[in-house]
């Protein structure tokens, strides 16, 4: 392959943090919706959001999620960096 092709090939095969972050967004989304922790018990997805709709005060890329039901909730914040 020619370095020509190559770098065409390697740019049309950029991800960026932006498109990541819908990615994770969507399998997040479209999954079951239901975890299961170490100890065999059932956690549902209750809310899954980007940092910028959030309006956290970040430049940075990133999901809140939050997980449980009215007696138990967990909230995750997933900062995305890429690092290559």
């Amino acid at each position: 392959m020619n370095d020509t092709i190559q770098d065409e090939a390697e740019e049309s095969a950029e991800m960026s943090e932006s498109d990541f972050e819908s990615f994770l967004l969507e399998v997040l989304e479209t999954s079951s919706g239901t975890f299961y922790t170490e100890a065999g018990e059932e956690i549902e997805v209750e809310r899954v959001s980007t940092f910028s709709d959030q309006g956290m005060m970040t430049r940075n890329h990133g999901l809140v999620v939050r997980m449980g039901d009215s007696q138990v909730a967990f909230e995750f914040q997933l900062t995305i960096v890429q690092s290559r």
